[in-house]
């Protein structure tokens, strides 16, 4: 009889132990899974290959007049923001740029440091390429300024 007294205890501290086990493989599992919200701008982030034409254009009654275009080739960046989606890109030595993405890869131009701003979207194309085309008037109506960027991420060593 006490032998089967002794036989039912360990039984039961045993199966206690194997659930505990359980909860505790349970918890973990969840825990790792739900803590792993990845942050999208990582995938674009770092050391990129801009190509980037600048047109700078003078309207006379609706009618661009004159036009001036510069090739600029420069090893810029992609950094995270200061808030959720956002991106900074330097383009050339001189410019940079606040963007926001989205889960797609969408990108778009929040605001604009000149008046009369006026933009279209940009891409990101997988997450080693990107193109992006705004435009900005200096004076709302007769000189505009517009730049069309390619990148290209730089390999990781």
């Amino acid at each position: 009889m006490n032998r089967i007294i002794t036989l039912f205890t360990i039984n039961k501290i045993v199966m206690k132990k194997i659930r505990l086990t359980l909860v505790v493989a349970t918890v973990v599992i969840l825990f790792f899974f739900s803590g792993c919200d990845k942050d999208i701008r990582d995938k674009y982030t770092g050391d990129w290959e801009f190509v980037t034409e600048k047109q700078w254009q003078t309207y006379k009654g609706g009618v661009i007049i004159t036009t001036k275009c510069d090739t600029l080739y420069y090893t810029g960046s992609i950094t995270s923001g200061s808030s959720e989606h956002e991106l900074l890109i330097q383009y050339t030595k001189s410019d940079v740029i606040t963007t926001f993405i989205d889960k797609k890869g969408g990108i778009y131009v929040p605001s604009c440091p000149c008046a009369g701003y006026a933009c279209t979207r940009g891409d990101f194309e997988g997450e080693n390429r990107m193109n992006l085309h705004f435009g900005f008037n200096w004076d709302y109506q007769e000189n505009r300024e517009v730049h069309k960027i390619v990148g290209t991420k730089k390999e990781r060593r």
